[in-house]
Formats: C-alpha cells, structure tokens, sequence
C-alpha cells in the first residue's frame, strides 16, 4: 500500500485504523496530524518508522500507538514510545 500526496491534507483525523493493510513503509509527515490520537498499525509488514514518527514541533495527542505484529525492531518501538500515553507492540 502507499500513501497518497493528499494523505496528511485529512481534515485533523483523530483515529487512524491502518491494520492488516500490508504496509510496508510510512511516508514522513505525521507530525503534521497533530490532531491524531489513536493510531492503530497492527498486522502490516513495517520494518522501520519514518524519521518524523515520534518528533513534532507541537505537544502531541497521540494517546495509543498499536504497532503489534509488525518486524519493528526494538529500538524504533522505544523511539515511537516516546511522549505517547499507550504503545501496543503485542507480537503473537
């Protein structure tokens, strides 16, 4: 799957369901959906976060990010983890 230029024109989503969906890469923008507070990714194909994923010039919003069954290594889990209330990285 890839992201359309018109991806982060969404008028302030607050919930991102992008589960099962074989993504195998995010595009950089997402400290522009300051309004997102749930963000579910579960059961894609990510191996890595894009750069910008947990940096953002504003306080974020985000409550939950759900990256379970995906091959994220540890360390790009422990970045996204950062200034975020919940991260799920279930990997059954």
């Amino acid at each position: 799957m890839e992201f359309s230029d018109d991806f982060f024109r969404l008028a302030a989503p607050q919930a991102l369901k992008l589960s099962k969906n074989r993504i195998f890469a995010l595009p950089n923008g997402f400290s522009q959906l300051s309004q997102l507070r749930e963000f579910d990714l579960t059961g894609n194909r990510l191996t890595a976060l894009p750069d910008d994923f947990s940096q953002s010039t504003q306080p974020s919003q985000l409550q939950t990010i759900r990256l379970g069954r995906n091959s994220l290594p540890v360390d790009r889990l422990a970045a996204a983890e950062s200034g975020v209330g919940a991260l799920f990285a279930d990997f059954a």
